[in-house]
């Protein structure tokens, strides 16, 4: 990003908690997880959002890169479900991907299981 970007704060909510990140904070975050080559193909609300889940729930930004890298590498993930391409605009041309985190697994066996707690 560059230095001339006007200064923005972003402001999002996940779990009844609001978190706000400047730019300044979202082009470190940026700067810190992503390679250089992803991060000129990667938005700022992807950023936001990995930087919202890193905060709130603890979920590294490397487990929704693994994701989006074998996406792209168009490699089967045997841990997630398969990608799905939208049909419908405005996302049309666009894929939904789930990743991998170890921190749901306890409750998608309880959910299998019928168990909704």
């Amino acid at each position: 990003m560059s230095d001339d970007k006007e200064e923005r704060q972003w402001i999002a909510s996940m779990e009844g908690r609001e978190i706000a990140v400047s730019n300044q904070q979202l082009d470190a975050f940026r700067q810190f997880y992503l390679e250089k080559e992803i991060s000129s193909r990667v938005s700022d609300l992807i950023i936001l959002d990995m930087c919202v889940l890193n905060m709130i729930s603890g979920i590294a930004p490397q487990e929704v890169l693994a994701s989006m890298k074998s996406l792209e590498e168009d490699e089967l993930s045997g841990n997630t479900k398969a990608a799905t391409q939208f049909k419908n605009s405005p996302l049309k041309g666009l894929w939904h991907k789930h990743y991998f985190s170890a921190r749901f697994v306890p409750r998608n066996i309880r959910l299998a299981l019928g168990k909704t707690d």
